[in-house]
C-alpha cells in the first residue's frame, strides 16, 4: 500500500549567523531556518548550506537539534539547473545535507530526491535567485543657478548674493531580481565641513567646522524605517524593487556658505560602517551569505567621495606709495 505521507519533508535553508561553527548544532526551531515554501537569495560565489529533513516515518530517530545528518535511513540526490552555464559547487556533502555555492547570477533550482531502498519519491525543489555583489558610489549635483561652479568635484564657486544648496545622492547597486522587502545596507556617510588654506585649497584651516557621521552598521542597516532616517528627515531613502539593480539615497546640503571669511569646503564621503569589514559595504543578503563567517565588504565604486569649496570675495587693502615726504 503507497504511504500518502512517504515524502512529507521539508527542504530547509540554513539562514542567516551561527553562533557556533558547525552547521550541524543548530535546532529545528532555531530562528534561522525557514521552509521551501520561500525563494532563496544569495549572493553569488558565497557558500551556503542546505538540509532536507527526512521522511519521519523511515527515519524516526532523525532529530535536527542534535545532528542534521545522523539517523537517516533513506538516501537523497540533489540536482541543480543554473539560469544558463554557471556552477553550482558542492562542499561537504553528506546525503541529506549539502552546502553550495554558485557562480552565475540568476535564477537557480535546486531539488532534492528521498529515496528508500530502491523506492524513490517526488523531488523537492527550491528556487535559489542569486544576487549579485553590492556596490556604491557618490555623486553630488551643480545645479543651483546661484552657483558659477567650475569642473568636476571639488566644485568650486565665489561665494553668491544669494545662496543655496545642492544635493549628494548615493546610488547602491546590487541585482535587478531583488525584492524590495531585501534590501538593506551598511555604510557609512559623512559629512565633513571645514576651511581650507587659500595657497592651495586643499590642506585644512584648522579644526573641522563640522564633522557629522551617519552611521548605517552592520547590526542595522540601512533601511525603510530606520531610526537615522527619522532623525534626519531631508534625507530621502528609496529602495527599488525587482526590475531596478539600483537604490539610491539623498541628502541636501547645508546652503554652501563661506565660514569665517575663508575658503570653505563642504565634503560627502562612503565608508564601511562602523562595525563593518574594512572592505566596503554589505548588504541584507551579501551579510546572510556569509552565514557562519566572517562578514565580507564589497568594494565601493569608483567614486567614494565628492566635495564643494566655496570662495570669499577678497576683500582688497588700499594701494600704498612712496610717502611724498620721504625727501621733503
Amino acid at each position: 500500500m503507497k504511504k500518502t505521507n512517504f515524502l512529507k519533508f521539508a527542504l530547509t535553508l540554513v539562514m542567516a549567523f551561527v553562533l557556533t561553527g558547525a552547521f550541524a548544532q543548530l535546532a529545528t526551531d532555531n530562528a534561522d531556518f525557514v521552509s521551501s515554501a520561500t525563494t532563496d537569495y544569495v549572493t553569488i560565489n558565497q557558500n551556503l548550506p542546505y538540509f532536507v529533513v527526512p521522511d519521519a516515518n523511515l527515519s524516526p530517530l532523525f532529530d535536527a537539534a542534535v545532528s542534521l545528518t545522523a539517523n537517516v535511513n533513506t538516501t537523497f540526490a540533489w540536482t541543480y539547473t543554473a539560469p544558463t552555464t554557471g556552477t553550482a559547487t558542492e562542499t561537504n556533502l553528506n546525503n541529506n545535507y549539502v552546502e553550495l555555492s554558485f557562480d552565475e547570477a540568476g535564477t537557480w533550482t535546486i531539488e532534492a530526491e528521498e529515496t528508500f531502498n530502491t523506492c524513490a519519491g517526488t523531488a523537492v525543489s527550491l528556487t535559489v535567485e542569486v544576487i549579485d555583489e553590492p556596490t556604491a558610489i557618490i555623486a553630488g549635483s551643480a545645479t543651483n543657478v546661484n552657483y558659477s561652479w567650475s569642473g568636476a568635484s571639488p566644485y568650486t564657486a565665489c561665494l553668491p548674493a544669494t545662496t543655496g544648496s545642492e544635493t549628494v545622492t548615493i546610488t547602491i547597486t546590487e541585482d535587478a531580481n531583488l525584492p524590495v522587502a531585501y534590501r538593506s545596507y551598511a555604510l557609512l556617510i559623512n559629512q565633513t565641513v571645514e576651511n581650507v588654506l587659500a595657497a592651495d585649497l586643499t590642506t585644512p584651516d584648522g579644526a573641522a567646522i563640522s564633522d557629522t557621521d551617519w552611521d548605517y552598521t552592520v547590526a542595522s542597516k540601512l533601511k525603510t524605517g530606520h531610526a537615522l532616517l527619522t532623525a534626519n528627515p531631508t534625507h530621502t531613502w528609496t529602495p527599488n524593487d525587482i526590475g531596478t539593480a539600483t537604490s539610491t539615497y539623498t541628502i541636501p546640503t547645508p546652503a554652501l556658505v563661506v565660514v569665517n571669511d575663508k575658503p570653505t569646503r563642504y565634503t560627502y564621503t562612503i565608508s564601511p560602517a562602523s562595525d563593518g569589514p574594512v572592505g566596503g559595504i554589505v548588504s541584507g543578503i551579501s551579510n546572510k551569505s556569509d552565514y557562519g563567517v566572517a562578514v565580507t565588504g564589497y568594494p565601493f565604486g569608483a567614486t567614494t567621495s565628492i566635495a564643494y569649496i566655496v570662495l570669499p570675495a577678497p576683500t582688497t587693502g588700499p594701494i600704498y606709495h612712496i610717502s611724498n615726504t620721504w625727501a621733503y
